[in-house]
């Protein structure tokens, strides 16, 4: 017997359940996203993330720099979202340009609002 999976279905199924949750809860969540230069896929890639924090009622806002940004003013914009109440997820767009260490920027990103899970608190470490 042949299964295959419908991933739009799924995807589709996934969000109404989220979008339901939400509704429920009084506060609007709310997403940063950091995009460092102008990759193309990485841009496709936030637009896409923007439009399903959208479709489901979460707030998102990108925060975008040049690739010349020096490492510690991208490390003080993260903490600045750290600190940020309106700010529940934080997601840095990778890869970085070449002077910055993601590794740094990781440890940077709050435990509890590190969406993609690459604080070291998060990946077991």
């Amino acid at each position: 017997m042949n299964h295959l999976l419908d991933g739009r279905r799924v995807a589709k199924q996934l969000k109404d359940r989220l979008k339901q949750r939400l509704e429920n809860i009084s506060k609007t969540p709310g997403l940063t996203f950091f995009l460092v230069g102008d990759n193309p896929a990485s841009q496709v890639y936030i637009r896409a993330k923007q439009k399903a924090c959208f479709e489901i009622g979460i707030k998102s806002t990108v925060c975008r720099f040049e690739a010349t940004i020096p490492g510690v003013k991208l490390l003080e914009a993260v903490d600045k979202a750290n600190r940020d109440p309106n700010t529940d997820g934080i997601l840095v767009q990778l890869p970085l340009p070449s002077h910055i260490d993601p590794y740094i920027v990781s440890l940077k990103i709050d435990p509890n609002k590190d969406v993609d899970g690459f604080n070291p608190c998060n990946l077991g470490g």
